[in-house]
């Protein structure tokens, strides 16, 4: 039991602490800018725990596949299947690391903000423009055949800026007017995720108390 208890907790801990994030930035009397990498490696942490356990639940199901017996006969089995498992390990990691980093990549052009209307994300990134000397040809939710974006989630008050301009000095100049015009943005109006998360950390939090709890028990008193 307590294994399992672990293994919650490692995957609920993180999590909590990422969505008690996610509240407090969604409650600030300002929107809140992040990079589009940090933005996402924010998330790879909160779901770290389900990563780690996803692959030791990966590993077992192949040891008991392979071996076609209990947990017990694995270190038996390690001499004659080690290569299998070898693989196995490689390939998961593979796959996690390259998903991840590829994410990364492309979210470096990118920018998160968080408690902010879609009318206001959208004037702050015209201003930003006008300032970077850039022309402000429009279709849709992109801007200059499509080379900057902005991608809204109206119901999280949240918005993503797409910074795809060749001209890294270019690009540069524009993310830095666009910072100082985020900067003077006033919060969502009506932020309806921020409930939402507050009532998914404290749900959170209660869980992983409650884990802790029982590994307690179970480790101290039982």
């Amino acid at each position: 039991m307590i294994t399992y208890a672990l293994a919650a907790l490692c995957c609920f801990g993180p999590l909590a602490l990422y969505l008690c994030w996610l509240s407090s930035v969604n409650r600030r009397p300002k929107p809140t800018v992040m990079p589009g990498a940090w933005d996402f490696a924010f998330t790879l942490a909160g779901l770290s725990g389900f990563l780690v356990v996803g692959g030791i639940l990966l590993m077992d199901f192949s040891n008991r596949l392979l071996l076609r017996g209990n947990f017990n006969e694995i270190y038996q089995g390690w001499q004659k299947y080690w290569h299998a498992w070898l693989l196995i390990s490689l390939g998961y990691l593979i796959i996690v690391i390259g998903l991840a980093s590829w994410t990364l990549a492309r979210r470096s052009r990118w920018l998160s903000v968080y408690n902010i209307d879609l009318a206001e994300a959208e004037r702050a990134l015209e201003a930003a423009m006008q300032s970077a000397g850039l022309p402000l040809t429009r279709i849709g939710y992109g801007w200059l055949d499509g080379t900057v974006g902005i991608e809204p989630y109206r119901g999280g008050s949240h918005c993503t800026f797409m910074l795809k301009i060749g001209d890294k000095t270019l690009r540069h100049e524009l993310e830095r007017h666009l910072w100082i015009e985020l900067a003077k943005a006033p919060p969502a109006a009506d932020n309806t995720a921020a409930g939402w998360f507050t009532s998914l950390a404290v749900g959170h939090t209660f869980l992983v108390v409650g884990i802790v709890g029982f590994a307690s028990y179970i480790l101290f008193f039982r």
